[in-house]
């Protein structure tokens, strides 16, 4: 696997957040074909919602300290084909996700 392209995006979800997530745009080599895909992934929590793996560690160790409790974590991630990497695609994608955060959070 190979990353073409690494950037944030920041999408909307149902409950007014604003989330950044990380969009790769990567190139799986298989010996002479190329499969291009993107790839998004953040980390969900009871009452957190965070886009690294520092920022997860982060709050587990506040909460582990401060709080006593230990807080299950989710990783999410979304691997799709890529078919062009132009705007009208990114938005396509973020519309995607928030969708999937609205279904993954809503009870």
């Amino acid at each position: 696997m190979r990353i073409l392209k690494y950037h944030r995006a920041i999408f909307n979800c149902s409950n007014g957040v604003e989330v950044p997530v990380p969009i790769m745009d990567v190139d799986f080599l298989k010996a002479f074909n190329s499969k291009k895909a993107f790839f998004i992934y953040w980390f969900v929590s009871p009452d957190r919602l965070v886009s690294s793996q520092a920022k997860r560690l982060m709050y587990m160790a506040y909460d582990s300290i401060v709080n006593g409790v230990s807080r299950r974590w989710a990783y999410v991630s979304v691997l799709a084909d890529r078919q062009s990497s132009d705007s009208k695609n990114d938005e396509l994608k973020l519309t995607f996700v928030s969708d999937l955060y609205n279904m993954v959070q809503t009870p």
